[in-house]
């Protein structure tokens, strides 16, 4: 059992007490930016602004070196990536596996957000890391998936036979 997850005798969890104190200083030394974390997976915009206006390190990483934009990226929430990206989340971080928000976006499939993140600075070659955090190579991209998407089609307005 993890200690964040233990009670005192009022019932409180220690991110209940940081809470209800006002310690937001304390989210990441306790490892509780997993509020942040799990409204950003869930897409409660609501919730993600009261832990950012309360101090929540907006990239902050889990124990896998995530951070709440690589999960709103890849569960393919728009509104938390949004809220994360004017909020100040850097875009291209990786997390323990060499991954960026963007890559895990795209292997979930969410061309909405990969257009939002592209706009936003997200660079579409992707750097893995290479058994040692010292050695990083481009890893191969493949967009294929995203080639028939309906944002990316265009339609001509005046066909030729029509102007006949």
């Amino acid at each position: 059992m993890f200690v964040k997850y233990a009670v005192n005798e009022d019932g409180k969890t220690a991110f209940s007490l940081v809470v209800e104190k006002g310690h937001s200083h304390l989210y990441d030394m306790l490892h509780l930016g997993d509020a942040l974390h799990r409204a950003a997976r869930i897409d409660d915009v609501h919730a993600m602004k009261s832990c950012i206006a309360e101090g929540g390190n907006v990239n902050g990483k889990d124990q896998n070196g995530c951070t709440a934009l690589h999960r709103a990226a890849f569960k393919g929430r728009i509104e938390s990536v949004k809220t994360l990206v004017s909020n100040g989340a850097q875009i291209d971080l990786l997390d323990d596996g060499g991954y960026t928000s963007f890559r895990l976006e795209v292997e979930g499939g969410h061309m909405q957000i990969a257009i939002y993140l592209i706009a936003h600075g997200a660079k579409a070659n992707v750097v893995k890391n290479n058994s040692s955090l010292k050695d990083f190579e481009m890893v191969p991209f493949n967009l294929n998936c995203f080639k028939n998407h309906p944002s990316l089609v265009t339609t001509p307005l005046c066909r030729e036979k029509e102007r006949a």
